[in-house]
């Protein structure tokens, strides 16, 4: 589960700067990176 954690992430990160998450409130990063 560790490694599937990394990997989201990696990606999650890739799409705040591609999308526009970054506009949107750190609650969302949060809960997601919770997740």
């Amino acid at each position: 589960a560790d490694n599937d954690d990394s990997d989201d992430d990696e990606q999650v990160e890739e799409v705040k700067e591609d999308s526009p998450t970054n506009i949107n409130p750190p609650k969302d990063i949060i809960a997601y990176r919770r997740r």
